[in-house]
């Protein structure tokens, strides 16, 4: 069977009837002066993703680190800073605006899922 894969992330649940905020340029500065960043207790609970392909489908959740989204990304986050939602690709301006430093060197973050 094939895998359904979303073309864009829904944008649902973004503003919450708040107003829109711009980007703080200087925030994500300070914030890429950040190292190391981890999520800690920050986690969240989803539908498990495995329950979708099962023959006998049990709806269950497992919980997972929360998607990264500091506020210096603007009211539309992250998601909507980079690719505006997977609308379009990232340019290399707003993909060197997303990282950390260490000692002056970006850093690279590798994540491996494995939902069990």
């Amino acid at each position: 069977p094939s895998i359904p894969i979303p073309k864009a992330i829904p944008k649902a649940n973004v503003h919450s009837g708040k107003a829109k905020v711009k980007a703080d340029p200087v925030g994500i500065r300070r914030l890429q002066q950040t190292f190391p960043v981890h999520v800690g207790d920050d986690m969240e609970e989803i539908d498990h993703p495995g329950f979708l392909f099962a023959n006998n489908p049990t709806h269950v959740k497992t919980k997972v680190p929360a998607f990264w989204n500091p506020p210096e990304y603007g009211s539309d986050g992250v998601r909507g800073f980079l690719g505006n939602w997977g609308e379009r690709l990232m340019t290399p301006e707003e993909a060197e605006q997303v990282g950390s430093f260490y000692k002056k060197m970006p850093t690279i973050y590798v994540s491996i899922a494995s939902y069990r």
